[in-house]
């Protein structure tokens, strides 16, 4: 099998950082947390910033699962609007807002993927489209947040089926079967090698020894999208019911959006800036209406200070 990712030279140079030691990074500034804020707060300038920020990446993971451009924009889009309408709900505890970000676009390409194989299994839309090309050398421009050093460090000590299974399920949306087929290997060996990747990632970012317990590896497929059909059903249906399954799916999402880092930016086209432009709703920046607003209120106050002055006269 070829190798498709070496991360040799990105952790050569991060081997004093222990693993674990910084888990999200929640102590440093995060430019994108403020603008996802004063997104909530419906200011555009400060979204269209983040736009500008963060497209290239996710139009380069959106179009590597659904290996079409037009596709990868139509999700683009319809990510950046999800973005625009959760903003409020973004916890910095949880994570850098990159990653949350990253979160919801994978999800939406995901779920397209999802609905072609079920309306149209036997279109080429999805299924005959042809690979994107080769991953580039790892971690090039990447090592800079410590949780994608972290990453980077603790998918080296990973055999190398694992280490590929895990970076092709997450940047292409592969499913078990996908797997096997493009690493030419059988199915049950490409459901292991994720399970066991899985569970080595787990045990080395977070120090915790094997346990039979398998909630957090399926978090984790669920979080890398292996999970389809009935499984990915059953788990959602969890999920949306129990606060711990939820938060082990949290924290896979967080600790796999690093991977974004691999794939070279990709700029969208304006025109998909200026749908998304479009789709929002029109709002009064909170600025402008104080500045209206302040004379009105000193006009009313002066005149009830005159009204007193005129009812004290005798």
């Amino acid at each position: 099998m070829a190798r498709i990712i070496d991360l040799t030279t990105a952790v050569e140079t991060n081997r004093s950082a222990p693993p674990g030691a910084e888990k999200h990074g929640s102590d440093l500034y995060d430019p994108l947390a403020d603008l996802l804020r004063a997104s909530a707060r419906g200011e555009r300038d400060a979204f269209a910033r983040l736009y500008d920020l963060t497209s290239a990446k996710l139009l380069a993971l959106t179009t590597k699962i659904l290996r079409w451009r037009d596709l990868g924009e139509e999700a683009l889009h319809d990510a950046y609007l999800r973005i625009w309408r959760s903003a409020h709900r973004y916890e910095p505890a949880k994570g850098k807002a990159q990653a949350w970000i990253t979160t919801i676009a994978r999800n939406v390409a995901l779920t397209m993927v999802i609905r072609y194989q079920r309306e149209l299994p036997n279109s080429p839309l999805i299924a005959s489209a042809e690979p994107t090309s080769t991953l580039p050398d790892p971690f090039d421009q990447a090592l800079i947040a410590e949780e994608t050093r972290q990453l980077a460090s603790c998918m080296q000590r990973l055999p190398d089926p694992q280490m590929q299974a895990i970076v092709l399920a997450y940047l292409e949306g592969l499913t078990h079967r996908e797997l096997a087929d493009r690493m030419e290997i059988p199915l049950g060996t490409a459901k292991s090698s994720v399970r066991r990747g899985l569970q080595g990632l787990r045990r080395c970012m977070e120090g915790q020894a094997s346990s039979d317990d398998l909630a957090p590896l399926l978090a984790g497929e669920y979080s890398l999208g292996v999970l389809r059909g009935q499984a990915r059903d059953r788990f959602m249906r969890k999920r949306s019911q129990q606060a711990h399954i939820c938060h082990l799916a949290d924290e896979w999402d967080y600790r796999l959006a690093a991977l974004i880092d691999l794939l070279p930016e990709t700029p969208p086209a304006p025109e998909v800036w200026h749908e998304i432009e479009k789709a929002l709703p029109s709002y009064t920046s909170k600025r402008t209406d104080k500045h209206v607003w302040r004379p009105v209120a000193l006009g009313l106050l002066a005149l009830c200070v005159v009204l007193i002055a005129l009812l004290a006269i005798p």
